[in-house]
């Protein structure tokens, strides 16, 4: 015994200097002679993960364990391993067995919350990073953690409070500085935000992206018009600062998962074109090594190589958009590759039918999953959205496939120059849209989605149910309270001036702040009627359908109409009123009407817009004659197949060998009918 000890030590010592075969040939030599010598077992277990061979590894490691059940060590080290070899489940089950046996270990706590997190449990990891720093109060990974967590579940209020203490704990904290910039920016606390921005980037200086949030901040509610154009030259202002292309991608792969630079995404709400400002802000980023994947002569359809990009927390709305259209694109010509992080891919199969679709699945190790996803040789590439999370709004830079294309779910251009098209349709666009897109614009003969019609919940609820008075005129505005252009304030004041009895319904969401906002700036524009002004808590979808059938008109907003809210009130048979704008993200509601021939509610001006809303509230023969024409045309909107055979059409072309070969002058505009 005492020279199998000697032996072990100077075996750890040739291991810990990097002499793998030495130490192995010394760890086997003591396991001839005892072959359950646990050290040995656990360190020989240790080198073959070191030097790439995990699966013996793990197998050493389980013995040295199953000698000695109760080993901390061991079991951490197994843990380890497993984590290292992205067995995520594995290793949740060793750290829960530690905390078997050491109930109190703030560490294991945190481990384990960290591996649920990336198994997509969050409230699991909510739990266990809350245990981590229960039981060490100054854990400040713990609460950094948690914070991230709380944030991405919406409860920006205790994740807020989380930053401040890891900062209170350890004022160097750049991430936690930086989180907690962009917590206040979304709560519209810009001043605020800009002392934790400066913060960061004092910490981090050489943090390109850090910078470019501060300077290109804005509030997200805006007090009125006068304010979103000085905003809007201010930012150009910033970016002017820029040199073109100072940002490679290529050397910031880590940062573009985290990344909350997207001034592009809230540039969708003032009401403006902003193509110019969108394409200004592109120019600051370029690729200098895309990340091609190994050369190989390419084959091309049909059928076709399609991938489509969904990134997280969008899953449902792509669903619901565009599950329908996947579920019937012909697999005789198209093959279809979903794109996702790891936590959607349960939520998007549950959600289609398609049985021939494979997924691609988008990991913390950015540079791998670009390249395993350009090894597919996809032929098309449809992001879903570009802008709304910087993993969709980067993923372009890098060219997945020779052609890339988004639509609606973006709304509105991009402003990539590696964007090839935007899928439209004529129902959407105006006569001069092209000059709206710096990708070519290709109008189709549909409304862009095979959309099932919603089923009403039965019994439906009184109006009590809701907290809503019985005798009111319900004026009902369901959509992101950013949608609510000061544009819009006159025209809700003086239809509420006009009806006594109208009571105008919106939803607060997941921003409290931003109701708050909101709230004040109506006090000060229309005093007189903001009493009337009814927010209600979010709903489930079954709920927000009744109130949709409770409602007597539904409003939609200027310069950004509804989407999903106007196929969900028309399928009731609920009247909207609605005043086209220029873009096509505030022409859905008009489009919609104009596929069904119903045009009497699309109209030319505010004060048309006014009348016509107080009209159908308050004259109940006028309201049941639109609720009844509407329902006999709506079923035109619903399970559209022409959408279907539309989409197919424009890949179908663009992806020919003739299309693909010849040099499209961009931008211009496609069109498919029909």
């Amino acid at each position: 015994m005492a020279a199998n000890s000697n032996t072990l030590a100077t075996a750890f010592r040739h291991h810990q200097a990097g002499e793998f075969r030495l130490a192995e040939a010394l760890y086997r030599q003591i396991l001839q002679t005892d072959p359950y010598q646990t050290d040995t077992l656990h360190l020989l277990g240790l080198l073959h993960h070191q030097t790439g061979q995990s699966e013996t590894a793990i197998n050493l490691v389980h013995q040295a364990i199953e000698q000695d059940r109760d080993n901390t060590l061991y079991l951490s080290s197994l843990a380890l391993i497993y984590r290292e070899t992205d067995q995520l489940e594995a290793a949740a089950g060793c750290y829960r067995h530690l905390l078997h046996l050491q109930p109190d270990k703030a560490d294991s706590y945190f481990a384990l919350g960290v591996l649920l997190a990336e198994l997509g449990q969050p409230a699991e990891a909510v739990a266990s990073f809350r245990q981590a720093a229960d039981r060490q109060p100054g854990h400040a990974e713990a609460l950094y953690n948690l914070g991230v967590l709380l944030a991405r579940q919406q409860q920006y209020t205790e994740a807020g409070a989380c930053y401040r203490q890891v900062l209170a704990l350890r004022p160097d904290y750049a991430e936690a500085a930086y989180n907690l910039a962009v917590l206040l920016r979304r709560q519209n606390q810009v001043d605020e935000a800009l002392l934790y921005y400066r913060q960061a980037v004092a910490l981090q200086p050489d943090n390109i992206f850090w910078q470019l949030e501060r300077d290109t901040i804005f509030p997200l509610v805006m007090p009125d018009s006068p304010s979103i154009a000085t905003w809007r030259a201010s930012l150009a202002t910033a970016l002017s600062r820029y040199a073109a292309g100072p940002i490679d991608l290529s050397r910031h792969l880590k940062a573009l998962t985290s990344s909350n630079a997207l001034p592009t995404l809230y540039l969708n709400y003032h009401g403006c074109n902003d193509r110019a400002l969108k394409e200004q802000y592109a120019r600051l980023f370029t690729v200098s090594e895309p990340l091609a994947a190994p050369s190989t002569p390419r084959v091309t359809g049909p059928p076709y190589r399609l991938g489509f990009v969904v990134t997280g927390q969008h899953e449902g709305i792509f669903l619901r958009v565009m599950g329908g259209l996947l579920d019937r694109l012909d697999p005789d010509r198209f093959t279809i590759s979903l794109i996702c992080p790891a936590p959607s891919l349960n939520r998007i199969r549950a959600g289609l039918s398609r049985p021939d679709l494979t997924f691609l699945t988008l990991t913390p190790d950015l540079p791998a999953s670009i390249r395993r996803i350009k090894e597919q040789d996809l032929d098309l590439v449809y992001y879903w959205e570009v802008g709304s999370d910087s993993l969709n709004y980067f993923l372009p830079f890098f060219r997945l496939a020779p052609v890339q294309c988004t639509s609606w779910g973006s709304m509105g251009t991009t402003g990539l120059e590696t964007m090839d098209y935007f899928i439209s349709s004529r129902f959407l666009e105006p006569d001069d849209a092209q000059r709206h897109y710096s990708e070519s614009l290709v109008l189709l003969d549909s409304l862009l989605t095979y959309y099932r019609r919603p089923a009403l919940p039965t019994p439906l609820k009184p109006p009590a149910a809701f907290n809503l008075p019985d005798q009111a005129h319900l004026y009902i505005c369901p959509q992101s309270l950013l949608k609510l252009h000061p544009d819009f304030d006159p025209l809700l004041a003086e239809i509420l001036r006009q009806d006594s009895l109208g009571r105008l319904i919106l939803f607060e969401g997941n921003q409290p702040a931003w109701v708050d906002r909101l709230r004040r700036r109506w006090q000060a524009s229309m005093p007189d009627v903001v009493s009337r002004i009814q927010f209600l808590p979010r709903q489930t979808y079954p709920d927000y359908l009744n109130l949709l059938v409770l409602a007597d008109v539904m409003l939609d907003p200027l310069h950004f109409s509804g989407g999903i809210t106007t196929f969900d009130g028309l399928a009731v048979g609920l009247p909207i009123v609605t005043l086209p704008g220029e873009l096509m993200r505030g022409r859905m509601t008009a489009g919609c009407y104009q596929k069904i021939e119903v045009l009497d509610l699309v109209v030319t001006s505010p004060e048309e817009y006014v009348a016509k809303a107080g009209q159908v509230a308050t004259d109940s023969v006028y309201q049941d004659q639109l609720r009844r024409r509407i329902l006999a045309s709506q079923h035109q909107l619903f399970e559209d197949i022409t959408a279907v055979r539309n989409l197919e059409q424009f890949f179908q072309s663009i992806l020919a060998d003739d299309a693909k070969t010849a040099k499209l002058e961009r931008p211009q505009c496609l069109v498919y009918s029909s």
